[in-house]
């Protein structure tokens, strides 16, 4: 509920179609399952993100939340949902 009374805040202007599908995506799942706030922390950590391939992209997701010892349930439901092998 949270997330819904501050979307604007978050979501931010100028993002690619794809980026703001996502952003809605990830707050829903936080809302599903909130211990799931850690993988927020474990996304972006490498450089040069912005073109890695969306199936290499989640993979290092989930790879840097096994680094952090954070719940990889997040970036796992996001490549289900986008049918990711």
């Amino acid at each position: 509920m949270w997330f819904a009374g501050h979307r604007n805040e978050i979501e931010i202007p100028g993002l690619n179609p794809f980026a703001q599908a996502m952003s809605l995506t990830i707050l829903a799942e936080y809302e599903r399952a909130p211990g799931c706030v850690e993988a927020l922390g474990a996304l972006n950590r490498w450089p040069g993100r912005t073109g890695v391939p969306i199936d290499e992209y989640l993979r290092r997701w989930e790879a840097s939340c096994a680094e952090l010892q954070a719940s990889p349930l997040l970036p796992v439901s996001v490549r289900e949902r986008l049918r990711i092998a």
